[in-house]
């Protein structure tokens, strides 16, 4: 099926590429979340944080415990860090001492604070910034202070260190630009050979950094291979040859620390597209990770997608699904009208609730014919797009021809189409323009959810020594 639709086609670049919340009850920029109730007790003077990793990879989560004070005492804890790019970020809760004179954020939810549940990260994660910064810079690492007081007494201090994979002496970031492809190599720093990914992000553009480097720190030679929308690689995402990625597989297959070793291929939102069109044609991969995926081949982002298919193969666009233009042109107007929280799900549900099943069936990606373990990651709250639907759809279409390898969906409740690196703050992340689902809270509670499975499964398919 073809509905040539207008401008408003620029709905899919928002795939995996915007950054923003919904129902975002954790972001706290503006709200104010100091206790004003009695902080009860005396102090003893022998407070103290017990903190069971004081040094760590940022994404590792930590136990965070106060101890020394009364039964039933109220305390105030603040943690505050700067970013590497100056900013300043802070986040603060307030606690009620359990009876034996302990909190333990791992269990304990705050009465007031800039999170509401609890959370044993809930004091990173929840961090926000009055700088104009919009997102959390970590490409060095950093310190995190913890302050705890009550009645504007400070009580006692402690500090972490966060590491920055990009800052880390094991990790080796190379960039690769050839006449063939442009990308970048993460990999581990001590010499040997080492089990490879591809690594595709969604319609953004450009490669990935910080997730592509965090899995070398876990022991992977990673590829983030660009597609579009840098140097001298098309603009824009049209018509992009899958036989264009031959040339990075060759290359990662050749390359000395990853010849003849298991790889694996990533993608996410329309970068799911690409890894399924890829693994379909080049069946050597050993294991596949789909990200709040597409079931389908969607149009061309912008007016480009009135006449044009994201994808081609052998010179050949791929059929694609479009949307009606009564939904596109919605969207075009609220875009340029200013409009904010904008919901673009029910565009694409109704572009696959109103197609016939034959049309679905010319559009569906070809995930039958992959020859390796899948893993379908999907957030059942997500604004963007169905990724939950399509998810679903295609582990239908592996049921129905019976595949002979292992596939599963982790379909997460209350999370959004934002499922990401977990553990990082992300308290000023919210882009008014689009929803993308979920909240802070539960989108955090995924990614780590989704980052801990993430790596079981690539080290099980991968022969991780």
């Amino acid at each position: 099926m073809k509905r040539y639709t207008v401008v408003c086609l620029i709905i899919l670049f928002v795939c995996g590429t915007v950054n923003s919340y919904a129902n975002v009850i954790e972001n706290t920029a503006d709200i104010d979340y100091r206790y004003k109730g009695d902080y009860l007790g005396e102090y003893a003077g022998k407070y103290q944080f017990d903190i069971n990793q004081q040094k760590a990879l940022f994404s590792t989560a930590i136990n965070v415990v106060f101890k020394g004070l009364q039964s039933g005492q109220i305390v105030t804890i603040k943690a505050d860090t700067v970013d590497g790019s100056g900013s300043s970020w802070v986040s603060e809760a307030t606690f009620k001492a359990d009876l034996r004179g302990i909190v333990d954020l791992t269990s304990q939810s705050p009465i007031i604070g800039t999170y509401q549940k609890a959370s044993a990260m809930g004091l990173f994660w929840s961090m926000h910034t009055n700088d104009d910064a919009k997102y959390f810079t970590i490409n060095k690492s950093y310190v995190v202070r913890f302050t705890a007081y009550a009645a504007n007494k400070v009580l006692t201090q402690s500090e972490v260190l966060r590491l920055s994979p990009l800052d880390m002496e094991r990790v080796v970031k190379e960039e690769i630009r050839t006449d063939k492809f442009v990308a970048n190599f993460y990999r581990p720093r001590k010499k040997g050979t080492y089990p490879s990914i591809i690594h595709l992000t969604g319609s953004g553009g450009g490669m990935g950094n910080l997730y592509p480097a965090l899995l070398a720190a876990e022991g992977f030679a990673v590829l983030s291979v660009a597609y579009f929308g840098v140097e001298t690689l098309p603009e824009k995402l049209v018509g992009i040859p899958i036989e264009y990625f031959d040339h990075a597989i060759d290359w990662l297959k050749n390359n000395k620390g990853t010849h003849n070793t298991p790889m694996a291929i990533m993608g996410g939102s329309r970068g799911s597209e690409a890894a399924v069109l890829i693994a379909a044609r080049r069946q050597e991969f050993d294991a596949i990770v789909l990200t709040v995926p597409s079931a389908v081949t969607w149009l061309a982002p912008g007016i480009e997608g009135m006449i044009h298919s994201a994808w081609s193969i052998k010179g050949k666009e791929t059929p694609y699904l479009g949307v009606s233009n009564f939904e596109g042109l919605k969207w075009l107007w609220q875009v340029t009208t200013g409009d904010k929280n904008i919901v673009t799900l029910p565009m694409f549900d109704k572009a696959l609730k109103e197609s016939s099943k034959k049309e679905i069936e010319a559009v569906l990606l070809p995930i039958e014919n992959t020859k390796a373990p899948i893993l379908f990651i999907s957030g059942e709250e997500d604004m963007i797009w169905p990724s939950t639907l399509m998810a679903n759809m295609l582990m239908k279409k592996l049921d129905d021809v019976s595949y002979p390898y292992a596939y599963q969906h982790l379909s997460l409740p209350n999370a959004g189409h934002n499922i990401g690196i977990p553990n990082l703050p992300t308290g000023s992340q919210v882009n008014p323009t689009f929803l993308s689902g979920g909240s802070l809270f539960w989108n955090e509670s995924a990614s780590l959810q989704v980052h801990q499975k993430t790596i079981h499964f690539l080290k099980e398919h991968l022969h991780f020594k």
